[in-house]
């Protein structure tokens, strides 16, 4: 989203006033789940941020993990995690064990830190996505295969929606971020592919349909489903 981009920029800028140095913020296209890399005292770090806010999606210890094993892959020697939420309870023993830092940061200084000419002005952001999708919140979605979902709630965490069998779920909005993600890199994506991004999640029929039924997107192949964006330019 938009206010995703906006805070990945305030953590690169405070970052910088905490003493790092060389604060790269990736792009937030095919960044291999980093959102920064910095220096200390000769150490290179990568950073993840997650803007979960108050919702009910918390950190948990497999994104610990993922953020070791993208340290490892980008020859680093230090990993940070940035986030402005909540977290499970076996966290910080974790991230204490894997040697990550856990970072948290009082989201709302953000309007009044960012700099302006780090503000992100586009022709579309996802920003403007999620609020399509929270227009839907309340009503019940379908898919081609006649499987229908109703929208709970949206945060800027998660979305939580009821399926056909009256099961409340949870899908964290990094997921549909990384499938935006991809759709602005590559131009459309199959539903495999869809499960592939968000770790095998049981819920990528969910996300297609969700997007599917999006004014911004549209179905393009039914086999498998292939979802793009309607003629307009995402930026991330």
């Amino acid at each position: 989203m938009k206010r995703h981009r906006e805070f990945e920029l305030f953590v690169g800028q405070y970052l910088q006033e905490m003493g790092f140095t060389n604060v790269e913020v990736t792009q937030g296209v095919a960044d291999g789940g980093v959102d920064a890399f910095c220096e200390k005292d000769g150490i290179r770090f990568v950073v993840q941020d997650k803007m979960y806010g108050e919702c009910k999606t918390k950190i948990n210890r497999n994104q610990l993990f993922e953020l070791c094993g993208a340290m490892h892959y980008n020859d680093c020697q230090g990993a940070i995690m940035i986030y402005n939420g909540r977290v499970v309870s076996d966290v910080y023993k974790v991230a204490d064990k894997l040697g990550i830092q856990l970072i948290k940061l009082d989201q709302h200084l953000m309007d009044n830190t960012l700099a302006e000419s780090d503000r992100i002005d586009s022709e579309m952001s996802f920003d403007d996505v999620w609020s399509e999708l929270r227009n839907l919140i309340g009503k019940i979605i379908s898919n081609s295969n006649g499987t229908s979902y109703r929208i709970d709630s949206v945060t800027d965490g998660d979305v939580t929606f009821i399926n056909q069998k009256k099961k409340k779920y949870c899908v964290p909005s990094e997921y549909f971020y990384r499938i935006a993600d991809y759709i602005s890199s590559y131009g459309s994506i199959k539903q495999t592919q869809i499960r592939e991004k968000t770790n095998n999640s049981r819920h990528s029929a969910f996300i297609a349909t969700v997007l599917a039924n999006l004014p911004s997107f549209e179905v393009v192949d039914k086999h498998p489903t292939t979802i793009q964006l309607r003629s307009k330019t995402l930026s991330l």
